[in-house]
């Protein structure tokens, strides 16, 4: 069955679990905003010193409820930028090449529209020891991301299992 994106969001608007203190207690850092100053595009920013980091999990929180949770292998900043650039060609083009679906624009802007702003997290989990011998040294960060995809079914997540 298809997900009903409109209903989702109208869920969400309703308001339900708070989650901003589960995930800073899993070791998630406040790294940055999204805004509109304009009412038609949004903005991401990240701090500078959280810009470079690299084999993340994030997550987009409202009203510190989690409305996107992604992974990320290169540096954070690229992966907002692209957002960024993703949803406002989708906002301001709507039939144009832009990889975000109108819907998922819309639903960031309604977003913006009722609380204002989001934060955005981050958590670079500890490189994990597996095999014998030599052991290797591997990221869990995909395993993590699927773990909060299917607990936490983000609105913003065009599919909530890799």
């Amino acid at each position: 069955m298809p997900r009903d994106h409109d209903n989702e969001l109208a869920t969400f608007l309703r308001g339900g679990e708070r989650h901003l203190a589960d995930f800073l207690m899993l070791g998630f850092v406040r790294c940055g905003t999204v805004t509109s100053e304009d009412g038609r595009q949004i903005k991401m920013e990240i701090a500078e010193a959280y810009a470079a980091r690299t084999r993340t999990v994030y997550g987009v929180l409202f009203d510190e409820r989690v409305a996107r949770i992604g992974a990320r292998k290169h540096d954070l900043r690229g992966r907002f930028i692209s957002f960024q650039s993703s949803v406002n060609d989708r906002l301001i083009n709507e039939t144009g090449c832009a990889d975000t679906p109108t819907w998922e624009a819309k639903a960031w802007m309604t977003l913006l529209d009722t609380y204002g702003m989001g934060v955005i997290c981050f958590w670079e989990p500890d490189l994990v020891k597996v095999g014998g011998g030599g052991g290797l040294l591997v990221s869990p960060y995909l395993t993590i991301e699927n773990a909060l995809l299917e607990r936490h079914h983000p609105i913003l997540n065009r599919q909530w299992f890799r």
